[in-house]
């Protein structure tokens, strides 16, 4: 991956992203992937959060203030990612998601677990303290 420096994001719209992720600019994103290179992009370095979701899902919009409070806990040390499955189908596929919300931790770009259906912020604050050990 192209490095960027701190100063300028670049021009094209997917390394915008990568450029905000990576210097801190954004830590809760609701992306446009335009490959599955894009999405291993935005896992690969550090502790992500994948949020598998749909806007049509009762327990996925409950999730996301869990996950909003969450997000500011761990602001920092973790990058969240939403994904909405209508518009991905590809990657929920790839990885087996066969329900939502799922959410899928990674480190460097490795699936370190998942959850699935609506979590407490007490397990995720746990989950993410254990991955970050």
């Amino acid at each position: 991956m192209k490095e960027y420096q701190k100063d300028a994001a670049p021009a094209n719209s997917a390394a915008s992203l990568m450029w905000l992720i990576r210097y801190g600019k954004i830590t809760m994103i609701e992306t446009e992937l335009s490959s599955q290179k894009d999405f291993e992009n935005l896992i690969e370095n550090g502790v992500s959060v994948v949020d598998f979701n749909a806007p049509w899902c009762a327990p996925c919009r409950a999730q996301e203030p869990i996950l909003d409070e969450v997000q500011k806990a761990f602001e920092g040390k973790a990058t969240f990612v939403k994904i909405n499955i209508d518009h991905y189908q590809q990657i929920a596929v790839q990885l087996g998601i066969q329900s939502i919300p799922t959410l899928i931790f990674f480190k460097e770009g490795k699936e370190i677990t998942r959850l699935i259906g609506i979590q407490d912020a007490m397990a995720l604050n746990r989950v993410l303290s254990d991955i970050i050990k």
